[in-house]
């Protein structure tokens, strides 16, 4: 597959995620540090390809683990519509919904939750950010941004902040 997420690195595994064009899987990976060989490898969600700038890909958002679990967003893309943010232009932007998922060591789902809608031009790239108990998701965009807090026991949302900037 293809993606640009950074690797994170725990023990003796790396983690990184990727995308394959054909099927519209998203992957995420774990591969021995050593041996650069891969460990296992599961389908995190399978969508449509969502529009996306030239220099992003469809797995840029970089994973996140706290040695347990291993937690990533992604884009379920359902449909494509008009631009918010171009006026009069006939591009297109894909609309879709953010998915965060926590992963066990070894590549069983733990929970999956969709946060809410995402739209933009530029495609999706929002990287997990872990705090205290909770997993943090940045989520502006073309239409009502917001921030996201959830557990990272269950994936229950605990606070969310909209953000007014569209962008």
């Amino acid at each position: 597959g293809e993606g640009h997420a950074s690797p994170v690195v725990w023990n003796d595994r790396v983690f990184t995620v990727a995308s394959l064009a054909d099927s519209g899987e998203r992957l995420l990976l774990c591969l021995d540090r050593a041996k650069g060989s891969i460990l296992w490898q599961t389908v995190v969600i399978k969508s449509p390809l969502e529009k996306k700038h030239g220099l992003n890909s469809h797995a840029s958002s970089t994973p996140a683990t706290d040695g347990e679990r291993i937690f990533t967003a992604f884009l379920d893309v359902p449909a494509a519509v008009a631009a918010r943010n171009e006026p009069g232009k006939k591009q297109h932007v894909t609309a879709g919904e953010a998915v965060v998922s926590a992963h066990d060591f070894n590549g069983k789902p733990v929970w999956q939750k969709r946060v809410g809608r995402f739209s933009s031009t530029h495609g999706f790239c929002s990287s997990p950010v872990l705090f205290k108990d909770k997993v943090i998701v940045n989520c502006d965009h073309d239409g009502d941004g917001y921030i996201v807090a959830l557990a990272r026991a269950d994936g229950r949302e605990l606070w969310r902040i909209d953000r007014p900037n569209k962008t």
